[in-house]
């Protein structure tokens, strides 16, 4: 893992910081590897940051492991996305899944990594996030049409908040 960090830690911190509208937490983030880290194979805690991973899973290892480290790290950046959520769904009198911010947390790392190798297949895509009901695959299709064009800079993070509200929410 240290050099897939080495190669890609410089771009990718800088794009989450970009895309989630969040500073990079300050302290250095202490990774430890054990041989069970959850039933998902790993988590993460905030303040300071601290990622707990599974070494003997197939999903941390390689790109995935890299993936899994920037979706962990990231969970303690998405105050800004949540709360322009949480400000559109109120606006729209819509009511939020409450994984919405999750799911858009899966894609987007996906997505930021899958910029920096071409070839790399998410960790959702890989691994079944998005199979793992209808509500997924809805919501995968959605980021597709509306979450991406601003991860790609053709809409800003307000209009992309409101088409995903608009398409998620129930009344």
């Amino acid at each position: 893992m240290r050099e897939l960090l080495a190669v890609h830690e410089p771009c990718l911190v800088a794009r989450t910081q970009q895309v989630f509208r969040s500073a990079w937490p300050s302290a250095p983030i202490r990774v430890d590897a054990s041989v069970y880290a959850s039933w998902f194979g790993a988590y993460s805690s905030h303040r300071p940051t601290r990622v707990m991973m599974a070494t003997n899973a197939i999903g941390s290892q390689g790109l995935y492991g890299l993936e899994l480290i920037l979706h962990e790290s990231a969970h303690g950046m998405m105050a800004p996305i949540d709360s322009a959520l949480a400000a559109a769904s109120a606006g729209a009198k819509e009511q939020l899944a409450p994984w919405l911010s999750h799911l858009i947390l899966f894609y987007t790392v996906g997505q930021l990594v899958r910029e920096r190798v071409p070839d790399h297949v998410p960790y959702a895509d890989q691994f079944g996030i998005w199979r793992q009901s209808d509500a997924a695959k809805h919501v995968r299709s959605i980021l597709e049409q509306q979450w991406q064009p601003y991860l790609e800079g053709r809409i800003d993070l307000a209009t992309a908040i409101k088409a995903v509200v608009s398409a998620t929410a129930s009344p």
